[in-house]
Protein backbone atom coordinates (compact mmCIF):
# COMPACT_ATOMS: atom_id res chain seq x y z
CA UNK A 1 0.00 0.00 0.00
CA UNK A 2 0.94 3.64 -0.56
CA UNK A 3 0.67 6.71 1.73
CA UNK A 4 1.09 10.23 1.04
CA UNK A 5 0.27 12.69 3.65
CA UNK A 6 1.16 16.63 3.69
CA UNK A 7 -0.49 18.07 7.75
CA UNK A 8 0.25 21.78 8.04
CA UNK A 9 1.25 22.96 11.60
CA UNK A 10 -1.58 22.39 14.03
CA UNK A 11 -3.64 20.47 11.81
CA UNK A 12 -5.39 17.64 13.78
CA UNK A 13 -6.00 14.07 11.94
CA UNK A 14 -7.09 10.89 13.03
CA UNK A 15 -6.09 6.99 12.14
CA UNK A 16 -9.18 4.48 11.96
CA UNK A 17 -9.60 1.41 10.13
CA UNK A 18 -10.38 -2.81 11.55
CA UNK A 19 -8.73 -4.45 13.72
CA UNK A 20 -5.76 -5.72 12.09
CA UNK A 21 -5.52 -2.82 9.10
CA UNK A 22 -1.95 -1.58 10.20
CA UNK A 23 -2.95 1.94 12.61
CA UNK A 24 -0.49 1.02 14.97
CA UNK A 25 2.22 -0.23 12.62
CA UNK A 26 1.84 3.46 11.01
CA UNK A 27 2.45 5.27 14.18
CA UNK A 28 4.97 3.21 15.70
CA UNK A 29 6.46 4.07 12.23
CA UNK A 30 5.72 7.44 12.48
CA UNK A 31 6.94 8.38 15.89
CA UNK A 32 10.69 6.18 14.79
CA UNK A 33 9.75 2.68 16.77
CA UNK A 34 9.90 1.10 13.90
CA UNK A 35 11.62 0.57 10.33
CA UNK A 36 8.88 1.13 7.53
CA UNK A 37 9.48 -1.79 4.99
CA UNK A 38 10.15 0.63 2.19
CA UNK A 39 9.43 4.36 1.27
CA UNK A 40 10.81 7.65 3.12
CA UNK A 41 9.24 9.26 6.04
CA UNK A 42 9.88 13.22 6.17
CA UNK A 43 9.46 15.28 9.03
CA UNK A 44 9.84 19.00 8.69
CA UNK A 45 11.44 18.18 5.31
CA UNK A 46 13.73 16.16 6.68
CA UNK A 47 14.31 12.66 5.65
CA UNK A 48 13.40 10.85 9.03
CA UNK A 49 13.98 7.21 8.12
CA UNK A 50 17.85 8.15 7.93
CA UNK A 51 18.11 9.36 11.84
CA UNK A 52 19.45 7.52 14.33
CA UNK A 53 18.31 6.59 17.43
CA UNK A 54 19.48 9.18 19.09
CA UNK A 55 17.62 11.85 16.87
CA UNK A 56 14.67 9.47 17.15
CA UNK A 57 14.82 9.81 20.65
CA UNK A 58 15.33 13.55 20.45
CA UNK A 59 12.13 13.96 18.21
CA UNK A 60 10.04 12.59 20.24
CA UNK A 61 11.08 14.36 23.56
CA UNK A 62 10.24 17.74 21.34
CA UNK A 63 7.52 16.67 19.70
CA UNK A 64 4.82 14.71 22.26
CA UNK A 65 1.88 16.12 21.38
CA UNK A 66 2.63 15.03 17.55
CA UNK A 67 2.72 11.09 18.84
Amino acid sequence: SELSLDLPSGQVAAVVGESGSGKSTLLSILAGFEAADGGEIHWDNQAANTWSEDRWAEFRRRQRETI
